[in-house]
This record gives structure tokens, C-alpha cells and sequence, in this order.
């Protein structure tokens, strides 16, 4: 039997929202996701899944892929965080890490256009590469809950945040090479 997943790699539950509502919808309807919380868990058990990922995808018939997100957290460049990551995980092939340009609350921000700004009361950014938490709550008249959130990604366009944010920009493009996302 042929098992075909996405293992998503996140650092939390503002990632994993994230995930769930704009980026699973465009995985193939046969590709199970399994998101993994990977900063609230212990390092051994996270290494221990990264190293299990490739005798998974090593048995005949399965598809199995991964990308590994994570915030900048204060590393000038891409490249810095990834080096900073693969000290902490060695087994972590650079070349499946995600960078969020500054924090995900950047990615969410940048999926708005000019009327969903008006509809949800937040100043209109032209990009969103160096917001962190506190510019995404400074962008709203009103305090950054949950709900909000939620609201943020009900509007969220990803054609426009591809415009705002070339950090997720990267990831649609590495998504869209997969053969696991699709119609």
C-alpha cells in the first residue's frame, strides 16, 4: 500500500494556522499533510522524525516530502538561519527550510489587498518582508486576537502576497515544484 504525505515542520500555532487554511487546500486531495510543532518540542524527538522521513519515503510506492519552516529570529539573511537550524539539526537538508521573512505575521499580513485593509481596519502595507510581531499588531485599530487572525486569513490572497513578501513567495514556488501539490 503506497503512503503519500507532506510532513510541514512549524514553529507554532500561528504557523500551523497559517498552513491549514492557505497553503493545505493546495496539496493534491490524496496527500495526507501532518503538521509537526517542531519549536515546543524537545530537539531529540524533532531529529528523530526528520531522521525517519527518508526511509519513509524510501519504501516502494510512497510519496513522501517535506519542508521545514521557521521564522528568521534576528539572522540577517536566509542563509544564516538555515546555518543556525542545521547546527541544531544536522540531519535537516538545507535545501527543504523555509526562511519567514521577518515572522510569519508577515506572511499573513501580505495576503491583504487594498479592501480587505478597509473590511479589517488595518493599515495597507506595499511589503512585509521585515514585519515582525509588533508591526503586525501596530498595523491594526484593534488588538491582535485569535479571531483576528482568523479573519486575516479568510481574506488572505496569495497572488497578492506573492507581490508583498518574497519569502512566500519562495515557498509557493518550492510548493508548486512538488508533485504532491496540485489539482
Amino acid at each position: 500500500m503506497s503512503y503519500r504525505a507532506l510532513f510541514v515542520f512549524v514553529e507554532g500555532n500561528d504557523d500551523r494556522r497559517f498552513f491549514d487554511v492557505v497553503c493545505a487546500p493546495m496539496i493534491r486531495s490524496d496527500v495526507s499533510v501532518e503538521i509537526y510543532e517542531w519549536a515546543s518540542s524537545p530537539t531529540h524527538r524533532t531529529a528523530k522524525l526528520l531522521a525517519a522521513l527518508p526511509h519513509i519515503a524510501a519504501k516502494p510506492g510512497n510519496e513522501v516530502g517535506f519542508l521545514f519552516l521557521a521564522d528568521a529570529n534576528g539572522c540577517a539573511c536566509p542563509s544564516a538561519r538555515k546555518e543556525r537550524l542545521r547546527e541544531r539539526f544536522p540531519n535537516l537538508p538545507e535545501d527543504h527550510i523555509i526562511v519567514v521573512m521577518r515572522m510569519i505575521e508577515g506572511w499573513y499580513l501580505a495576503g491583504l489587498d487594498a479592501g480587505a485593509c478597509e473590511t479589517l481596519g488595518c493599515a495597507e502595507l506595499r511589503e512585509t518582508d521585515t514585519v515582525d510581531k509588533s508591526g503586525f499588531e501596530a498595523a491594526f485599530r484593534e488588538p491582535v486576537t485569535i479571531d483576528l487572525k482568523e479573519r486575516v486569513l479568510a481574506h488572505f490572497n496569495a497572488h497578492v502576497a506573492c507581490q508583498k513578501n518574497a519569502s512566500f513567495a519562495y515557498l509557493l514556488r518550492r510548493m508548486t515544484a512538488s508533485p504532491l501539490v496540485g489539482p
